[in-house]
């Protein structure tokens, strides 16, 4: 169906619903042709705007607007979390809320990251869907009960009227001012200095420290028009991608290679992703190189111990292999589990977050240790996006990414530290990882 066609049907089944004044939640949607464009995103950013693409693009979802919202400013228990998100489920089958959750240090909580909370998941008003090579618009909606049934309808209609489908080019990209990072070059390297030797006395097995890297900039940049750019790149070849917008001005963007889980039903597939290298160099090197083996090592660990509880039968590669990207290599091991009857997606997350791949080994150890390491808040970075509904519950760990703000980018980067690491080799994979953003803005 062709676009003014499908607008015109969902104004329609819009406007029926003055017919159903006891309605609480509904989906309504209609076929369309054509798929979502960040530059849709872009164009209406008068509104809250959200974005999900897996890998192979396969599944886009593009959010405007906000029919439901479920949040939290303080910390919460991930179970108690499943539970908020499974009675909202309850109320549409077909509903699925797009966002996060942040990255569980007890760091005080930044200004950029309030707006998000520490979890943060968003029910579109409208979507542009395409899954599976099937596109829908829809619209989302879920009863406010301060508002007279008509009068909300009539609101959604003039927002539905006031979108835009011509595309508004993108201006120009703002110019760098100043890059300012945290920790600087030099203290990296005593910090991981400082890691290996609490390695090296059995505190730990590995821990993944970050950094945050500032860009004051001469203007501000939509988190649609940045991402779009990093495509135009070819930088999101093979990776998850994501924006999540908590206010008009602000939002977290990502390019992440790393799923930490896909529930379809009873079947979980989930993945070690650990250990990188640049793309110039032998994929082979990854597969030999010691600190790189036992970096990877310790997130199979953890997920053959987190995931023996919940299934019935568990397929996974024996070996890792080497998955490649546009600019590095990854060592991968995929996982495929069936689940025992009852298990939940708490039950999931529980077992299998935060990985040893952004926190380290222990886990708890290692989160403790990051807290006074870091410096900074993660926020939204290490923690975990994606998709929430009923059938499906997709998630990616939330590496290479950002956070957008007016006149200012913040890029987060990390690495795996174990006992043979090298200190200087450990600060070009993080500048291996920012790469794409720095072109970006270049």
């Amino acid at each position: 169906m062709i676009l003014t066609e499908a607008i015109s049907q969902l104004r329609q089944a819009i406007e029926g619903l003055r017919n159903i004044p006891e309605l609480t939640a509904i989906r309504l949607e209609v076929p369309v042709s054509g798929r979502p464009s960040l530059n849709w995103l872009h164009t209406n950013r008068q509104l809250s705007t959200q974005w999900w693409a897996d890998r192979d693009r396969s599944m886009i979802r593009a959010g405007l607007g906000i029919a439901d919202l479920v949040t939290g400013p303080y910390y919460t228990p991930i179970e108690a979390i499943a539970d908020q998100m499974r009675t909202r489920l309850s109320h549409c089958d077909q509903f699925c809320y797009m966002g996060g959750i942040r990255f569980p240090s007890e760091f005080p909580i930044a200004t950029e990251w309030t707006g998000f909370g520490f979890y943060r998941f968003v029910l579109p008003l409208f979507e542009w869907v395409t899954h599976h090579k099937q596109s829908f618009l829809a619209c989302n909606w879920v009863r406010k009960p301060y508002l007279p049934h008509n009068e909300q309808v009539s609101f959604i209609l003039s927002l539905l009227d006031g979108l835009k489908f011509t595309p508004e080019p993108f201006r120009h990209s703002p110019r760098v001012l100043n890059r300012h990072d945290t920790p600087s070059h030099w203290e990296w390297l005593h910090r991981v200095a400082q890691v290996q030797t609490e390695i090296t006395s059995g505190t730990y097995q590995k821990l993944v420290p970050a950094r945050k890297t500032t860009f004051s900039l001469s203007g501000d940049i939509h988190p649609a028009h940045l991402l779009s750019r990093l495509e135009a790149q070819g930088d999101c070849e093979g990776v998850f991608q994501f924006i999540l917008q908590s206010g008009p001005e602000s939002g977290f963007v990502g390019i992440s290679p790393e799923r930490l889980y896909r529930r379809v039903g009873d079947q979980l597939y989930t993945e070690a992703l650990a250990g990188t290298d640049a793309r110039d160099q032998d994929p082979a090197q990854l597969l030999q190189r010691p600190n790189t083996r036992d970096e990877h090592f310790w997130v199979v660990k953890m997920l053959r111990d987190g995931l023996l509880p919940l299934s019935d039968a568990t397929q996974f590669v024996s070996e890792p292999r080497v998955m490649t990207l546009p600019r590095v290599h990854h060592l991968y091991q995929p996982f495929q589990i069936r689940l025992k009857a009852g298990v939940s997606d708490g039950d999931i997350l529980k077992a299998l977050y935060p990985t040893p791949a952004v926190a380290g080994y222990p886990v708890g150890a290692a989160l403790d240790r990051i807290v006074d390491l870091d410096h900074f808040d993660r926020g939204l970075y290490s923690g975990i996006v994606g998709i929430w509904s009923p059938d499906e519950v997709h998630w990616a760990v939330a590496i290479r990414s950002a956070w957008v703000g007016p006149n200012r980018l913040e890029c987060y980067t990390g690495a795996g530290i174990v006992s043979a690491s090298v200190p200087e080799e450990e600060w070009e994979e993080l500048e291996s990882k920012l790469r794409p953003y720095v072109e970006v803005l270049a």
